[in-house]
């Protein structure tokens, strides 16, 4: 099966492959029965969700889900995420803005006016109420910026940003003449280890919107948030939603667009992954929350000022 898509783009995929190995006479009963069970999940779904269809299938998702999701007339195909999600690192991310003069008196005010409810998180969780404040200021400047992408889109479509055409439409990113033969080389392999590692993430992260559906207040067909699937003041990923989101406000539902539950899972998160009282304890935490370095120093740099 050979495509292109409407930039020409040839599009000779893995997915490809399977498909004709399943349409093949010969197959086994169990393929023959997988490719059924996929083109009937694709009635009525965008083609370009076949790679996402099929991962779901061959992990044994249910169909009911696999339809509730791509055939929702708010899930769109956003060529864009799958460049962000992988070559978002050519660009250096800038946090220095988090500690400036206008943040650190914004964070100050939120931070004296919600005393009560961060100084009881801190009490349960052992967590510094400065620290739960940076966080939360960071992130999405105390609920102002939780991202505006329809979370079912995104994980849908950055699930298949491995497939082969797309691979290759991030390594055209970078090959501008700038580069020297082993620099393209070298990020040849890092485009490729990543675009895995981001698929195999929005995948998971896909299976745990799942698993939110009778946890979660708001339906989960309706959550947005960031290019990467986070969402709510505290940017948690289904997953994290899922393992660490705790109900702080006591009205036995845990909503992370509410200040007191996302405080509060702040604080569990945290915790639960090493939050401690040693430098390397508190770094690690916050590492976890976001790999990087640069986002570790700017965390922990605000809550001091926040605190002094």
């Amino acid at each position: 099966m050979i495509l292109v898509n409407k930039k020409g783009l040839l599009l000779t995929t893995a997915l490809s492959l399977s498909c004709m190995l399943l349409m093949c006479s010969s197959g086994t009963p169990v393929i023959r029965s997988k490719y059924e069970v996929l083109e009937s999940v694709m009635e009525g779904v965008d083609p370009v969700f076949r790679p996402t269809a099929l991962k779901l299938i061959e992990s044994n998702v249910d169909t009911t889900f696999i339809g509730m999701v791509l055939r929702n007339p708010e899930t769109k195909f956003m060529e864009k995420l799958l460049k962000i999600n992988v070559t978002g690192f050519l660009k250096k991310a800038d946090y220095s803005f988090n500690t400036n003069e206008k943040s650190v008196k914004t964070a100050k005010e939120f931070y004296t006016e919600n005393l009560a409810t961060l100084k009881e998180a801190e009490a349960t969780y052992g967590v510094p109420a400065e620290v739960i404040t940076s966080i939360l200021y960071v992130e999405t400047k105390f609920g102002k910026v939780t991202g505006t992408y329809h979370l079912a889109s995104c994980l849908a479509t950055v699930a298949m940003v491995d497939e082969p055409q797309y691979i290759e439409m991030n390594k055209q990113v970078y090959r501008d003449g700038s580069y020297s033969a082993d620099s393209v080389a070298l990020l040849d392999s890092v485009v490729t280890a990543r675009a895995h590692k981001r698929a195999n993430l929005a995948f998971n992260q896909l299976i745990a919107l799942r698993d939110m559906q009778n946890l979660s207040p708001i339906p989960i067909m309706e959550l947005k948030g960031s290019y990467a699937g986070a969402f709510g003041w505290s940017q948690f990923l289904p997953s994290s939603y899922m393992s660490w989101a705790v109900d702080g406000d006591g009205d036995k539902k845990v909503n992370l667009f509410t200040k007191a539950d996302a405080i509060a899972s702040i604080a569990n998160y945290l915790k639960t992954n090493g939050w401690g009282e040693t430098t390397e304890k508190k770094r690690g935490a916050v590492y976890h929350y976001n790999n990087s370095n640069d986002y570790v120093d700017c965390v922990l740099k605000l809550a001091d000022l926040i605190k002094n």
